[in-house]
């Protein structure tokens, strides 16, 4: 319940290792190095969603349409975890399929 461990495709940042590259898959689990401690995290297709200790959403990866909730509609993907939120507790996050349903609740 306090670290993120990461392996998979990478083209998006969805890995959250701080960079991303096409064809590049991460075949043994990598530690994503933080001081927040987390209790849940949810991934989609291409980004990740992550509840910290305090209640506050981090997401990372594809942005291609605002899904990652940080205000950003521009298309800039996140390759880090990224805090989203502050000051609203969140104690649920689920990802659908499709890039336009990710929530919090």
């Amino acid at each position: 319940e306090e670290n993120i461990w990461t392996c998979g495709d990478n083209e998006y940042g969805e890995i959250g290792l701080g960079y991303a590259l096409k064809n590049n898959y991460i075949l043994t689990p990598k530690k994503i190095t933080t001081t927040s401690k987390f209790k849940k995290i949810a991934t989609g297709n291409y980004s990740a969603f992550a509840i910290d200790e305090g209640g506050n959403i981090w997401s990372w990866g594809k942005n291609t349409s605002g899904e990652l909730g940080n205000g950003d509609s521009r298309g800039k993907n996140v390759t880090k975890l990224t805090q989203t939120t502050n000051g609203i507790v969140f104690k649920e996050i689920s990802v659908g399929r499709s890039k336009r349903r990710s929530s919090f609740g």
